[in-house]
Formats: C-alpha cells, structure tokens, sequence
C-alpha cells in the first residue's frame, strides 16, 4: 500500500474552494452499528477496527490531507475491512481520494502505477467543449 499524495488534476483542474477536510466518523459509526448485528468472524475483526480507531480518538476529528500520513495504520486497517479478503493487493486497483479534489492519498501500488501513467499522459484525455458542440441544448 502506498500512502502518497498523488494529484491527478496536471494542472488543469480549478481547486474549489471548499472547507473539506478527512473524516472516518461515518465509518467507525457503520462498523459499530455491523458489530452489533453481526454473528460471523467479521464481528471480531469490526471490534479490533473499532479499538484501533478508538486508540487514536479521530472518530469526532478532521484530519487535514496534509497530516493523513500520521494515519497509515488506521488507512490500512480501513484497506482490511472495505477489499475483499481473498483480493490479491497487487491485482486491484483500489484507493482513497481527497473530497472533491483529483487527489489521491491512500491505495494500492496497481492504482497508484495506472493513475501516475494517467497523469504524465494526461493531455489525451482533456476534451474542449465549446457551446457550439451541444446543438439543441439551451446555454445562457
């Protein structure tokens, strides 16, 4: 696992300006509401989750992208539970990405190899579209 900021804008996306920050509040409140219902093995897994995150107290916390790297063990106890168990790391292509921005912080080396390939190249990709493209549609 890779725990690198990758921007996969070029320079050519406009960054929003929007308060956005990390949170895992939303995933810790999902797992604790599966370890309650669960019966399998899973249960034992979602509690140790559950204790890791807690050990770090970021439940409530925003995490800035600039500081996520002080999370990895907590960004691949996430990896655990989100991929499928039998998933061979090296064969998928899985990661996690700042809030409306290109940017990737967390995932797996086949991702960060396609999408590092997607950015050096990544002038093929760009479509200009001018108003004159979309005939019958209303533009003001």
């Amino acid at each position: 696992m890779k725990n690198d900021i990758l921007d996969l804008s070029g320079d050519k996306a406009l960054p929003l300006q929007l308060d956005a920050a990390i949170s895992f509040r939303l995933f810790t409140d999902y797992l604790r509401k599966r370890v309650a219902g669960e019966r399998t093995a899973k249960a034992g897994i979602y509690r140790n989750t559950l204790e890791l995150f807690d050990k770090y107290q970021v439940s409530s916390k925003d995490i800035a992208l600039a500081d996520v790297h002080e999370y990895s063990e907590l960004l691949e106890q996430l990896y655990v539970c989100l991929s499928p168990p039998l998933a061979d790391e090296n064969e998928m292509a899985w990661g996690l990405s700042f809030p409306f921005h290109p940017l990737i912080f967390y995932g797996t080396e086949t991702l960060y190899q396609l999408m590092s390939n997607r950015v050096v190249d990544h002038e093929k990709y760009i479509v200009s579209k001018h108003r004159k493209n979309f005939t019958g549609a209303v533009c003001r």
